[in-house]
């Protein structure tokens, strides 16, 4: 990898539980923009770690509230770039906020809803995301293509 940044595990663990939580709550109040305020905040992590604010939030509140020193590792851009855009865009333009916003196979969406808050809850607690696996396929197949 060309790029790569040092970034908290924990803080991006903490950004993706906050995004479950996030997602549970849309469930639980049926508001499809608490998705489209996920969404937005994700494709805004595509450009840098910088613009995560969930994850810029509990590093700041590490380091300077509780006066802790986290652990960095290095991790692509790429990687976390390919993570927001597609988690987001997909929250955003794809396949749930459209649908939801407009009513149309509302029981699916809802039902969506709660699956990628599972993703999301087992991104943040075990540190294993589905879409950085997707990544790491296509990045594998792309490599062998050429």
């Amino acid at each position: 990898m060309k790029n790569l940044c040092s970034v908290s595990n924990m803080s991006l663990r903490f950004a993706k539980t906050f995004y479950g939580i996030l997602f549970v709550i849309s469930f639980l109040t049926q508001e499809c923009w608490i998705i489209a305020l996920v969404g937005v905040l994700m494709i805004m992590g595509t450009f840098s770690v910088k613009f995560n604010l969930p994850y810029r939030f509990h590093l700041w509140f590490v380091r300077s509230i509780l006066n802790k020193k986290e652990t960095t590792v290095r991790k692509g851009q790429e990687e976390l770039s390919f993570v927001c855009v597609l988690a987001g865009g997909a929250l955003l333009f794809g396949y749930r906020f459209p649908f939801l916003y407009f009513g149309k196979f509302v029981s699916f969406f809802r039902g969506m809803t709660l699956i990628v808050s599972a993703f999301m809850f087992l991104s943040g607690f075990a540190g294993i995301c589905a879409v950085t696996v997707i990544y790491i396929l296509f990045k594998n197949f792309i490599a062998k293509r050429k």
